[in-house]
């Protein structure tokens, strides 16, 4: 769990024609750690937000057998000092805006066959 230094209102978001209201997350923030040695990433899933890749290929090798205290410096170094910032972009890249028209393209009117002589 990391603690940031205060809570995160996410701005509300458009998901196919769906406003999904604001919310807040923190100050607490819980997450649950996935890694595959074999695919060699190591990363966290955040309620609400989503997946954060924390290392990956030659920086996951250099990580070595991690501790949740390396993993909660890793999150905080992502994260960076501006944390709303931070969610909110993470947030605004799954808005999904409905396509403006269902515009269709006039189907063209048959063409008579050309019969040569």
């Amino acid at each position: 769990m990391i603690t940031l230094p205060a809570p995160v209102t996410i701005d509300s978001i458009v998901i196919n024609g769906v406003i999904q209201p604001s919310f807040t997350i923190g100050p607490n923030i819980n997450y649950t750690v996935t890694y595959s040695d074999e695919r060699k990433i190591a990363s966290v899933g955040i309620d609400k937000i989503g997946v954060i890749v924390l290392w990956t290929g030659k920086d996951y090798d250099a990580a070595g057998q991690f501790t949740d205290s390396d993993t909660d410096k890793r999150l905080n170094t992502i994260i960076g000092s501006d944390p709303s910032a931070f969610f909110n972009g993470i947030v605004k890249k799954r808005e999904i805006k409905q396509p403006a028209a269902n515009k269709v393209d006039p189907i063209p009117a048959p063409v008579a066959p050309t019969v040569k002589p």
